[in-house]
């Protein structure tokens, strides 16, 4: 018979002492970790404490630090996400934790629990709690959102505004720049039983707020309701058109259908207009393109600068027609959107590099390539120069495209041009929404026609 020995050590009794010892310590001292957390936890309240006693202490101020306080504490994101929210609220308003408003011998604080008290006592008589949260910090022209009566009502006003009252309020709202003909309303449909005292004391006063919210009650759905009334037909870019129009006339409206029927006048002349401009364009060619002669040209250029006075947005409509009969862009920058006399000097006055790119003698290859590596350092060194000209009278109507032309008739390569342009907004020209187009259009160089050339 064979006897197997375990020869694996086995736990000693002081061993096993030692580890019983150890677990039992373990449960009643904490680890170092969890002793310089708990240090900086307290540290990190006492600051919070500092701050909510100061009057002067923005809330995104006092959130940050509580943020900071909890965190490297295992689950803090639990509390971290949302203190995070609550920042992104308050911060909005930017407003100091007690408002601004505590008065000489007054604590930090000492307003909001007058104000509890006093939103418990209107609760019990019935009246109602106003929503606090939409009061301004002032009552002035100033204030960053829209003014309630709850500033000018008291709130122990009872059931019925009597006259005497009533003028007081209306006298009170007219001196800070309010709407006095809604607070009248309001004390009418308050009086009347039609609305309670909540909705009496936060009805909005604000007579420019008032206004904007009208008017963006109108636009939310004046695109849904001009579809329906246009025909399908209608290419999109002039439905475009057609809506700025409709926009713009419901600022003097009072309801879709009466600024509908104001602009119905404009929308059969802008459609006549657009079925007799393409018939003048001349067709061009796509391989030997001259150019419209300049008589013709002014004559487009006169009836183009009338239409596009009256509907500024419609340029590239106009631009596709001259696109659909043969003419380039180039061509139809020229005519829609000429440069001013004071870019058109700029444009004089910058170098003309054909002479070294065209040379009338014949040149070898590196001597070729040697005038092109010059013209090309040349022109990078002017461009900061010739865009701080242009700067000084850009708009938002310069025409890109008319400066590329002008520039690569006098020999510049199409990168330099681009830096150009970019050059412009770095020194802070704006470009609106139309140059942006021009520069994405001229990312491949159109033709010019030999006319300019």
């Amino acid at each position: 018979m064979v006897q197997v020995f375990d020869l694996s050590p086995t736990a000693s009794t002081a061993s096993m002492i030692g580890n019983a010892l150890g677990m039992g310590l373990n449960k009643n001292f904490v680890p170092p970790e969890q002793l310089v957390q708990r240090g900086l936890l307290q540290e990190g309240l006492s600051k919070i404490s500092k701050l909510a006693q100061n009057p002067n202490t923005q809330p995104i101020d006092l959130l940050t630090q509580s943020m900071s306080a909890i965190a490297g504490i295992p689950g803090a994101e639990r509390y971290a996400g949302p203190l995070l929210d609550k920042i992104l609220g308050m911060s909005a308003y930017n407003q100091p934790v007690t408002n601004g408003q505590s008065g000489l011998g007054q604590k930090p604080g000492q307003e909001n629990i007058q104000t509890a008290q006093d939103i418990a006592s209107n609760t019990q008589t019935g009246q109602g709690v106003p929503n606090t949260q939409l009061a301004p910090a002032s009552q002035g022209k100033e204030a960053s959102f829209p003014v309630s009566l709850e500033s000018f009502i008291p709130m122990d006003i009872g059931s019925y505004i009597n006259p005497d009252q009533a003028k007081s309020i209306v006298e009170s709202v007219g001196k800070t720049g309010g709407d006095v003909n809604i607070v009248k309303q309001r004390i009418q449909e308050y009086n009347k039983g039609l609305i309670d005292y909540n909705t009496l004391v936060n009805s909005n006063i604000d007579r420019g707020y008032a206004q904007q919210q009208k008017q963006l009650k109108l636009e939310s759905g004046a695109r849904d309701f001009l579809q329906n009334q246009l025909d399908p037909k209608i290419a999109p870019d002039v439905q475009s058109v057609i809506y700025d129009m409709f926009k713009k006339e419901l600022k003097n409206s009072d309801d879709f259908s009466t600024a509908y029927n104001k602009i119905q006048p404009n929308i059969q002349a802008l459609q006549r207009q657009l079925q007799e401009f393409p018939n003048k364009i001349p067709e061009g060619s796509e391989f030997a393109n001259y150019g419209i002669p300049e008589a013709q040209e002014n004559i487009l250029r006169s009836s183009s600068k009338n239409f596009l006075q009256q509907y500024p947005s419609a340029y590239s409509i106009l631009e596709k027609m001259f696109t659909n009969r043969g003419q380039p862009i180039t061509q139809a920058a020229k005519i829609l959107n000429p440069l001013s006399q004071s870019e058109t000097k700029v444009m004089d006055s910058i170098s003309d590099y054909r002479p070294l790119i065209y040379p009338k003698m014949p040149m070898s290859e590196r001597s070729m390539m040697r005038n092109l590596d010059m013209v090309q350092e040349e022109q990078t060194k002017a461009i900061p120069k010739i865009a701080e000209s242009l700067k000084k009278n850009w708009n938002e109507n310069t025409s890109l495209i008319n400066i590329y032309t002008d520039m690569k008739v006098k020999g510049w390569f199409p990168a330099q041009i681009h830096e150009l342009y970019d050059t412009l907004e770095k020194i802070g020209a704006k470009f609106s929404p139309q140059q942006t187009t021009e520069r994405t259009q001229l990312a491949a160089p159109p033709p010019i026609p030999i006319r300019y050339l």
